[in-house]
């Protein structure tokens, strides 16, 4: 199995020492290069050697931006951010990245966030996700993702966690974010209520 391939671009030292001391061990991870701005980034990232791009959206001089319009189409960001809700959807919606990490992120979180950006999902930081719902409330009723539609569909049948990540190719740890964004989407207390929720509302026919 290929390892991913991740290069770091933070002007912070430490946050890029601890970045390569929690990734570098894993087996299916490899440090493809590190910068602490985005001019020292280019020459490594313009390259087919990196997967992933592990940096802040505090990088100073549009460093964000930058890179983005520099990076190959095939390389996905992960982003470091405070989480405010209206930086989170400038991220996700606007600039398209594909990993939203809180800035004081648990080392399982950022290992989670870059094997599930990798198979080509989406990670929120749960608390994230979190600010983002309680900022977003749809006045025409709950609006889902296809992702978590697909993951509400086997629900309705009667699915595991663990069968849905064998289905669908991604982590249990995945499944579960998305399983708690649905329950809250639908105001449903667990799983039962809310495919009964989905029914009602017409998500579900």
């Amino acid at each position: 199995m290929a390892c991913i391939r991740v290069f770091i671009v933070d002007q912070n030292t430490i946050l890029r020492e601890a970045l390569k001391a929690i990734l570098g061990p894993e087996d299916d991870i490899d440090i493809a290069g590190e910068a602490s701005n985005v001019d020292e980034a280019l020459p490594g990232i313009t390259n087919d050697h990196t997967d992933i791009i592990i940096t802040s959206i505090y990088l100073p001089e549009q460093g964000l931006s930058r890179l983005l319009e520099s990076a190959g189409s095939s390389v996905r960001f992960i982003v470091f951010s405070l989480g405010r809700p209206t930086e989170a959807r400038k991220l996700l919606f606007d600039l398209k990245v594909a990993g939203l990490l809180k800035t004081n992120a648990v080392m399982e979180d950022i290992k989670q966030a870059v094997r599930t950006v990798a198979s080509g999902d989406i990670y929120v930081d749960p608390v994230i996700s979190d600010a983002l719902l309680d900022g977003n409330i749809e006045e025409k009723g709950v609006r889902l993702s296809n992702r978590q539609l697909q993951i509400l569909k086997m629900i309705c049948e009667g699915f595991t966690n663990k069968r849905i990540s064998f289905e669908l190719g991604i982590s249990e740890d995945t499944v579960k974010t998305h399983v708690r964004i649905i329950l809250k989407k639908l105001g449903a207390a667990d799983r039962a209520q809310a495919v009964s929720k989905a029914y009602e509302s017409a998500i579900l026919k």
